[in-house]
C-alpha cells in the first residue's frame, strides 16, 4: 500500500504533467472564448472576440473545435494550478521526522508507555537489518579486506565506504541480493541502505575497473538494468567509478554519503 506522502506525490506529478502539456497547447495570444446556447432544442455556438459576439454556423466546426480546446487547456491549466498549491501545502505536513518521532511529543515518563502506531526510524532500520540474506557466493575467496562492521570486503574503496557508514551509525548489507521484476535478474550490489527519503532501499554501487573493456561494458549493462527497471540515481541508487587514469576523489564518496545518506538520517533520529 501506498502511503500518503507517495500518493500525493503522484497526484503532483499528474499535475505537472497538466501544466507543461496545457501551456504548450495553449495559444496565449489569443483571448477569444465560445459561448453557447440552446434555441428550439438546437445548440448555437457564438464566437466572443473583443467584446463582439458572432455565430457561428455549421460549416465552422473547425473553428468551434479550436475554441473549445483552447477553453479545455485554459480551464485544465488553472484547475492544475489551483490543485498544486492545495497539494504543495498538504505535502508541508507530511515530515518523517514528526511522524516517526511523534511519541515525543509526550511527557518523558509518558513515552516510556507509548507503543507507537508508526515505528522509529531506528526500529524501522533495525527491522530491516535483522532480515536474513544469502549474499553472493561469487569469488568469495576475494573477501579478504576486513572492515569495522567485521563485513569482509573486494576492494579498498569498498572498505572505505563500509567503514564511513559504520562510523557514522548507518546500518548496511553488503552484497545482498535483490530481484528485479522486469529483467527477471538477481543482481547484488555492493551496498544496500534504507534511504531516509524514501523509506526504500537505496543501492550503492563501487565499479573500479573502468580500464578494462569487458569490465565496463558489463558496468554499463548493469547500471542500464537498474534504470530500466526504474531505478532512478541519487533516489533508489548511487554509484561511483574510477580507472588508473581517473582516479575516485574520495572526498565525492563523503559528499554523496552524507547528501543522501547520513545527514537525512541524522535528521530523523535527532
Amino acid at each position: 500500500m501506498k502511503s500518503i506522502e507517495e500518493n500525493l506525490m503522484e497526484i503532483k506529478n499528474n499535475l505537472e504533467e497538466n501544466i507543461k502539456i496545457s501551456e504548450s497547447k495553449l495559444d496565449k495570444n489569443n483571448k477569444d472564448k465560445i459561448w453557447v446556447s440552446k434555441i428550439n432544442g438546437k445548440s448555437r455556438f457564438y464566437h466572443l472576440s473583443n467584446g463582439e459576439k458572432r455565430y457561428l454556423s455549421d460549416n465552422e466546426e473547425d473553428k468551434k473545435k479550436y475554441l473549445i480546446q483552447q477553453e479545455y487547456y485554459r480551464k485544465l491549466n488553472l484547475h492544475s494550478r489551483a490543485l498544486m498549491k492545495k497539494v504543495n501545502s498538504i505535502l508541508k505536513y507530511c515530515d518523517k521526522k514528526k511522524l516517526f518521532n511523534f511519541q515525543r511529543n509526550f511527557h518523558p515518563e509518558k513515552e516510556k508507555y507509548i507503543e507507537p502506531i508508526n515505528k522509529s526510524w531506528v526500529d524501522l532500520v533495525e527491522e530491516w537489518y535483522k532480515i536474513p540474506f544469502i549474499p553472493s557466493s561469487y569469488k568469495s575467496e576475494n573477501l579478504i579486506i576486513p572492515t569495522k562492521s567485521g563485513v569482509q570486503v573486494r576492494r579498498r574503496i569498498e572498505k572505505i565506504i563500509a567503514d564511513y557508514l559504520y562510523d557514522n551509525n548507518i546500518k548496511f548489507k553488503y552484497e545482498c541480493p535483490i530481484f528485479l521484476k522486469k529483467s527477471k535478474n538477481t543482481l547484488y550490489p555492493d551496498f544496500t541502505v534504507l534511504n531516509p527519503a524514501t523509506g526504500k532501499v537505496l543501492l550503492i554501487e563501487y565499479f573500479g575497473l573502468m580500464d578494462n573493456e569487458e569490465y565496463r561494458n558489463d558496468a554499463y549493462k548493469k547500471i542500464k538494468i537498474y534504470e530500466d527497471e526504474g531505478y532512478l540515481h541519487g533516489v533508489d541508487f548511487i554509484y561511483f567509478f574510477e580507472s588508473e587514469s581517473h582516479p575516485l576523489n574520495l572526498k565525492n564518496i563523503f559528499v554523496y554519503l552524507n547528501l543522501y545518506i547520513i545527514n537525512p538520517a541524522k535528521d530523523l533520529i535527532n
